[in-house]
Formats: C-alpha cells, structure tokens, sequence
C-alpha cells in the first residue's frame, strides 16, 4: 500500500513570502487560495524531511488552479528531487510547458530520505515567470517496503565496524578454535525476502551454521524488498592458522613411556624430561603433534613431521640437552615449545645399616621388620652426596642426618626416605615399616 510521505511533515524552503509559508504545502487538504507557498525568487527549493529512508515511486503537485485561481497562475516548470543525505541530490522527474492546476506522476522506485521541489529560474507562473506558487507538495511511497536490515550479528565474535542498516561490508576475526559461526539477520520489511550465503533463511533467527576455512572467509546476505533493489551485505571472517601442539608425548627406545613435566598444556611451553640414572636406553623419542592446518614444525631449521618421533640421544648422566620444537604458520606468531632432556645423578640410597632385620639393597624399595629395641639407630648414605633426601616417621617430617636416631612407637611404625637426584630430578622413595613389640 502506498502513503503520501511528505504529509504533516515540516518543509523548509530557500525564500517564501510570508503568510504563505512552506508548511502550508503538507499541512492537509486545500481549504483556501490562501494555502500555499509563494516564492518571488527563483530558482527555488522546497524541501522535506521524510524523517526515515523510503522508496518513492509517486509524486503530487497541486498548482494554484487547484485553489480557484486562472491557470495563467499555475507554475510551468518544475522537478522532483531525492537524496539521501540532504547534500547530494539526483532529479528523478521534471514537468515542463506545464498549463495544468495538479501534476501526478509515477515512476521507478528510488530509496530517498530527503525529497525537494525544485523549480528553475523563468520557470514560474505563466503570468509571472519569476513567481512561483505550490499549493500541495505530496511524494508518495510503500511504508513497508525496505531492503535492509536492522540488525545484523554473528555467533563467532563481534562485527566491525559498529551495524548499521546503510553498511554494507563487515569483518570479523575468531580463534582456530572457532570452527563455524551462524548470522542472524533481522529484516527491518518482514515481508522482503532474506538469503545467507544464497539460502533462505528467517528473519531474527540464527542461519545454519557455516563452517570457517582457516584464511578469509565471505558470507552474504542478500535482502529483497517487496519493491525496490535488491541489499547486499558481506560479513568477512578471518579464522588465522594455530602454532599450537595439541600433543606432546615422549618414550625411549625400549618403548618405555616418559612423563614430560610438567603435564602438557597448550599454553605452556617449557617441559623438563628427566632420564633415570640407571637406565639403559640411549635414544628418546619425541612426538609434536600439530593444531594448524597449514602450521609447520621444526627443530633448529629441520622439518619434524606432525605425530612421528623426533629422536634424541640421550646424554650421560649429569648432561642434559634442549630440544626447541618451532611451530610456524602464515601471518601468526611462531609458537617455540622446549623440552629440556636430562640424564639424572644417582637418586639411590648407597647403605642403610643399623635397622634390626633389614638386609638393605638399594633397588628394593620396601621393608617390614619387628624390633625390641627402645631407639632405633640408623645410618643412611645416599650414592650421590648431593642428593636432597626427605625423611617422615609416622607421616612427621624430620630433619636428614646420616645418622637417624628416634625411639619408636608400640605397634606399627612408618620410616619414609625419598632421595631426589641432584640434577635431573630422579627420585626414588624407600619405606620401612617397622613393629615394634
């Protein structure tokens, strides 16, 4: 349905004589001859404000024949003009040699916020070219016509720049993570038709999802009004590559697993691998495991291979060696991960002597005896006279000295010895449980 737009809306004009001012053109039907506008300076413009954007397709002038004044009074000449921003304004129509007391034309449709008449020097009243007088200015146009959007959002992040419905092109940057996102659009005409990605969807509801390649990826959206040409939107959603490891693992070449500490974590870059004292391998094999589609990885300028070992020979005891995994990809920071591999210092007990019933051998790591005796009397000498040596009886700790003294409980009584190598990290954890009766 069609509305006459300009009505009860305030005009503004370059010149009137007063009292026939420009208001008097939109302010409703012609009661008098009286109700007009009259300019004595030409060219001249008469101007109004739709207050919002339309479509017109239709305009109305009624000259002062219309009012019961000879048509020697109406004015000959004169154009419609439309614009968006009220500065830059296209013709859309013109009526020329015109005789007749009201004028009523159509024609394509145009978006316009602002309209004007307009009307050309010596284009004035027949009787006085330089004259001119409108008794009514109407431009019509559909309402609920209208190819934008209201609104405009996505799933994945926020829009740049700020929405708004004459903004044609957005962007957007996510995650790796962010592996898809859904638009939801909201029509400002519910009845024009919405398409994302050229599929139909629903106005104020979130599309399917889509799925985001890593580098640029473009989404339309296309609205067609009922009347008027068809808006196109593009969204534009960077998804960068990751030089992130989603794993990190190692063994040694008898396939033996070895603990990274501390625990992999995608965030956390630095890990300790602490090779036992007495073990027999000699190579360790570890495993980076890529994130990024198009990342790459390598250790001191050599190509690693996502998910195959990466061999490291393992140093002797006291040594340790880093090993600087390099992940790379287009247009991200490089992300390092190290892993620091060391062969440990003795972590072993050398004796324990002087505990009733233990015949002490420094790879048994447990021990039951009963004992009569008041005190318990014990020497203990690690084999590497560095080591950091923590001792608890009955879950107290106590301070380590070579000689342990300490008067046991009745009953059941726990003597704890953990020695932690000086270098590497290697612990080994000795228990004795001792009854005394």
């Amino acid at each position: 349905m069609s509305y006459n737009l300009t009505n009860g809306k305030l005009p503004t004009a370059s010149s009137f004589v007063f009292p026939y001012v420009p208001s008097r053109t939109t302010d409703g039907a012609i009661t008098a001859p009286q109700d007009r506008w009259l300019t004595t300076t030409l060219p001249a413009a008469l101007m109004v404000d739709l207050q919002s954007i339309y479509y017109v397709n239709r305009w109305v002038v009624s000259n002062l024949g219309a009012t019961g004044w000879p048509t020697t009074y109406n004015t000959q000449g004169y154009s419609l003009q439309c614009s968006l921003d009220g500065q830059n304004w296209s013709t859309v129509d013109t009526v020329s040699n015109n005789a007749a007391s009201a004028t009523d034309r159509s024609f394509s449709p145009v978006l316009a916020r602002f309209v004007r008449l307009y009307i050309a020097s010596n284009s004035g009243m027949s009787i006085h070219p330089m004259y001119a007088s409108i008794a009514r200015f109407e431009v019509w146009g559909d309402l609920s016509t209208s190819g934008y959007l209201t609104s405009l959002t996505i799933s994945a992040g926020a829009l740049t720049p700020t929405f708004s419905k004459t903004t044609y092109a957005y962007s957007s940057t996510v995650g790796f993570n962010v592996a898809s996102t859904t638009v939801t659009a909201v029509l400002e005409d519910t009845n024009a038709q919405l398409k994302i990605n050229g599929v139909g969807a629903v106005s104020g509801q979130p599309s399917n999802a889509i799925p985001l390649a890593v580098g640029n990826n473009t989404i339309t959206i296309q609205v067609t009004p009922q009347t008027g040409p068809v808006q196109n939107y593009t969204i534009t959603i960077a998804r960068p590559d990751s030089t992130k490891l989603t794993s990190l693992t190692a063994r040694d070449n008898l396939n033996n697993p070895i603990s990274l500490k501390p625990s992999f974590d995608s965030n956390t870059t630095f890990y300790n691998v602490c090779i036992p004292q007495d073990s027999t391998a000699t190579v360790l094999n570890i495993t980076p495991v890529k994130e990024g589609v198009n990342a790459t990885i390598g250790v001191n300028g050599t190509a690693v291979t996502s998910g195959t070992p990466w061999p490291v020979t393992i140093p002797a005891v006291g040594g340790s060696v880093s090993v600087p995994f390099k992940v790379t990809a287009p247009q991200v920071t490089d992300t390092t991960y190290t892993v620091n591999v060391a062969k440990a210092t003795s972590a072993y007990l050398q004796s324990v002597t002087g505990i009733p019933g233990v015949n002490f051998v420094k790879t048994t790591y447990d021990y039951t005896t009963s004992i009569t005796t008041t005190k318990v009397k014990a020497t203990v000498i690690p084999e590497d006279t560095s080591a950091t040596i923590e001792v608890t009886i009955n879950g107290t700790s106590v301070p380590y000295t070579q000689r342990l003294i300490y008067t046991p409980n009745t009953g059941l009584n726990e003597l704890m010895i953990k020695v932690t190598s000086s270098f590497g990290g290697d612990s080994k954890t000795y228990a004795f449980h001792i009854t005394k009766s």
